[in-house]
């Protein structure tokens, strides 16, 4: 709430540039444990970091702080030089030893992204997550190969799973306007010859209207990427290198009408240096280091009138037009558990008591 409607409180958050990653880690944290967590905490983790990604200067300045294990007999030289992000020991997946505060919050929203479309499938949470991404990937900088590929396996787990309910769309006949109108009415659809009776209409029903939710997703990861690549191609090698080494997990996307023209213009860079590479390699054999040379200086020459121009990316916190539906039970909540005043559980009737937070 300070965030969003108290300019003099968000300008202070934002002006702590030295030490962003205290303010900012407690947060991913509640994110990178969803599962433990209630709405309420997702919730308010996720709307901090949207409003905070409206602002350029946080989306650049969270991709200079990084954290890294130094030898001690530089450790303080290299402090005045970089904020070093400490002690990220619940992030289990992997051993981040050198990544930027920036690259760290990709990884969490991507989990989180890849966490809501395999369980509940929240469409505010996915909307601002995806927004929250978005608005970041103007200054995607020297991301982490790590969190490239993290990006890369949730785009393709969901076009698994957006292909999959295409084919089944196509073989019980449902027309883009059914799943459309099965969003909003509670409509039973007849099963296909090919029905075994192990998946009812209903089912189907709501499989059908999550085709939309994968689509907006797909489009918004591509768009991402586009996006990245645009405005700052030199700065991210890592990107480019996996995007090539997993290329043909996008060609499936060339001949589909409503990711053609985002998806033809990554196509395009991707065609541009892998001509580079092949001629090389037609020379002789390269090591992976060397090809990572040959994109870093590929890059610098790359003919920018080739690529599509899309609107800028950016996405803005629009408050629900009854908030205190909201905000005034959690903070009650709130109060109920922090506080040392007895209350009446059995009375309470504006939360669930028993409700873990």
């Amino acid at each position: 709430m300070l965030l969003h409607q108290n300019g003099h409180f968000k300008t202070f958050v934002l002006s702590r540039t030295t030490d962003l990653d205290q303010f900012l880690i407690p947060v991913l944290r509640i994110l990178y444990n969803t599962p433990d967590r209630n709405s309420h905490h997702i919730y308010m983790s996720l709307i901090i970091l949207l409003v905070l990604s409206e602002d350029n200067l946080f989306n650049s300045i969270i991709h200079d702080i990084v954290r890294i294990r130094f030898r001690l007999f530089f450790s303080s030289l290299i402090s005045h030089i970089l904020q070093i992000v400490r002690n990220i020991t619940w992030y289990t997946e992997r051993n981040l030893t050198e990544i930027s505060l920036g690259g760290l919050i990709i990884l969490i929203i991507v989990r989180t992204i890849h966490f809501n479309m395999s369980r509940s499938r929240d469409r505010f949470l996915h909307t601002n997550l995806c927004a929250t991404l978005a608005n970041m990937s103007n200054h995607f900088r020297h991301l982490h190969n790590f969190v490239c590929q993290k990006m890369i396996v949730l785009f393709e787990k969901i076009s698994k799973k957006y292909f999959k309910l295409q084919q089944q769309k196509m073989q019980n006949g449902i027309k883009d306007h059914q799943i459309t109108g099965a969003s909003s009415e509670n409509t039973t659809m007849a099963k296909s010859e090919g029905d075994t009776g192990e998946q009812s209409s209903t089912s189907l029903c709501d499989d059908l209207k999550d085709i939309t939710l994968f689509e907006e997703v797909l489009r918004t990861i591509l768009e991402i990427i586009n996006t990245s690549l645009t405005k700052n191609m030199v700065a991210n090698p890592n990107l480019i290198y996996t995007l090539l080494y997993n290329r043909k997990k996008f060609e499936p996307f060339l001949n589909q009408p409503l990711f053609q023209d985002i998806i033809t213009n990554i196509d395009t860079i991707l065609s541009y240096f892998s001509q580079r590479i092949d001629q090389t390699l037609q020379e002789r054999q390269l090591s992976v280091e060397e090809i990572f040379e040959l994109i870093k200086q590929a890059s610098l020459n790359w003919p920018k009138e080739k690529m599509k121009k899309f609107p800028e990316l950016m996405f803005r916190y629009v408050e629900d037009d009854s908030p205190e539906d909201f905000f005034i039970p959690y903070i009650w909540s709130l109060v109920y558990r922090g506080s040392d005043i007895y209350w009446n559980s059995q009375n309470i009737l504006l939360f669930n008591p028993v409700r873990n937070l």
